[in-house]
């Protein structure tokens, strides 16, 4: 397992849609109410539930694949260059970033590549991976809250 710094993690998931998006209306504030609402849901769901929600609400190739091997920064590049509504993107920039976090906290033996599997592994380390995700998505709140304008 490797320690990462989540504080700096999450400093740069919202600069990265800062730099894309700004500070107000669509996406930006869509990235705001999914941090405000996420932050709560992983409190009382579990995450597999959660991260199955945000994969529902945006699709699997935002938690899995490709995309999430990218730094937060080219993720949200990405993700901007993708013809689909800001909500959609919204769910799927905080999903990839989420994913990417599970990722870097480098739990599994090897990464999962499709969704079933991502699922499945997070659901066997969820006792392990619980505490840093809480931490990561109260940050992800609090600097959201901070710096894009509510919808």
């Amino acid at each position: 397992m490797v320690t990462v710094d989540v504080l700096k993690y999450s400093v740069e998931c919202v600069k990265a849609v800062e730099e894309q998006y700004g500070k107000k209306g669509g996406v930006a504030s869509k990235f705001r109410s999914r941090a405000r609402e996420f932050a709560e849901s992983f409190y009382y769901n579990d995450m597999t539930f959660m991260l199955t929600y945000i994969a529902a609400k945006s699709g699997e190739n935002y938690l899995v694949g490709e995309l999430i091997r990218n730094d937060v920064s080219d993720i949200v590049k990405e993700i901007k260059r993708i013809k689909t509504s800001d909500d959609e993107k919204s769910y799927g920039i905080y999903g990839a970033f989420l994913s990417k976090y599970i990722q870097l906290i480098n739990v599994f033996e090897k990464s999962p590549n499709n969704l079933g599997d991502f699922l499945l592994a997070v659901q066997e380390k969820s006792l392990i991976l619980t505490p840093y995700i809480l931490e990561f998505a109260k940050w992800l709140k609090r600097l959201s809250e901070a710096k894009f304008e509510a919808e």
